[in-house]
């Protein structure tokens, strides 16, 4: 964010997201930098384990507004790519509609991710195996129709 100037543009929130407030072993292989693993087993392979903040999407909502982040008319963009937690937040879909815009990586059945972004009154649509794009619906007119 820094290189590409979007520091004020962009908000990252470094937390596990789920549906319910807690902490939440995360395993770290200092050999490689990009491999973490929610699953507290990973212990028996010798890897470190931080213990992280476990939030909801209304805690998103309200650190993005206490930070003063958002003005009424911004248009909104969440990016969620939180390793399997995606189906807990499924039931807290409806706390999208802040949001003009939602992109996220999932696992395995897509298909629930799907219906719960329509339910909260998004157009959603796999874009690249494992993304989906969602995109605010505003008035019929932009109900594609199939």
């Amino acid at each position: 964010m820094n290189i590409n100037k979007l520091e004020d543009k962009i908000f990252s929130i470094n937390d596990a997201l789920g549906n319910i407030r807690e902490e939440v072993p995360i395993s770290f292989l200092p050999i490689d930098t990009s491999q973490l693993d929610l699953d507290s087993y990973a212990t028996n392979f010798g890897n470190t384990i931080y213990f992280i903040p476990k939030i909801t999407l209304a805690d998103v909502i309200s650190l993005i507004e206490e930070n003063g982040l958002i003005n009424q008319n911004d248009k909104l963009v969440l990016k969620i790519d939180c390793e399997g937690c995606e189906y807990d937040v499924v039931p807290q879909m409806s706390e999208l509609r802040r949001f003009d815009e939602v992109i996220l990586e999932y696992h395995g059945n897509p298909y629930p991710l799907l219906e719960g972004l329509t339910k909260a009154g998004f157009y959603a649509e796999i874009i690249i195996p494992r993304m989906i794009y969602a995109k605010k619906l505003k008035a019929s007119k932009d109900i594609k129709k199939k």
